[in-house]
């Protein structure tokens, strides 16, 4: 069975009622933290692998966010890698004030399969 991201936005999220969301990849996650205006940068809960904050998630807890076969089996968090990932995708997006979602879809995710080809030099 294939592993799919998971993620839950604090105990009350009034959008899922508490409940976990799946994702596809990370991509999509990054996009729905954007969505939710969940935006800053991302920090990892010390001693929680799955959880993380960031200074304008106005949530009841932190963002419960992990990699599983399903919703009850969590099997790894989020790599430093991943975070930094979606950290870069933050500043990129907001350091000049401006919304660029070119960059956004346009670089490979970690751990996800790059399907853009060889270039050409």
């Amino acid at each position: 069975m294939s592993e799919m991201l998971y993620a839950r936005f604090g105990d009350h999220d009034p959008l899922t009622d508490g409940q976990y969301t799946p994702f596809i990849n990370l991509r999509a996650f990054n996009n729905d933290l954007i969505e939710r205006g969940i935006v800053g940068l991302y920090e990892a809960i010390p001693g929680n692998p799955y959880g993380i904050t960031a200074p304008d998630f106005q949530g009841n807890n932190y963002i419960s966010v992990y990699y599983g076969t399903d919703v009850e089996t969590p099997t790894k968090g989020l790599t430093a890698e991943e975070l930094a990932w979606l950290n870069d995708r933050f500043i990129a997006r907001w350091s000049d004030g401006v919304l660029n979602d070119k960059t956004i879809h346009a670089e490979h995710v970690p751990g996800e399969i790059d399907m853009s080809g060889p270039t050409e030099d």
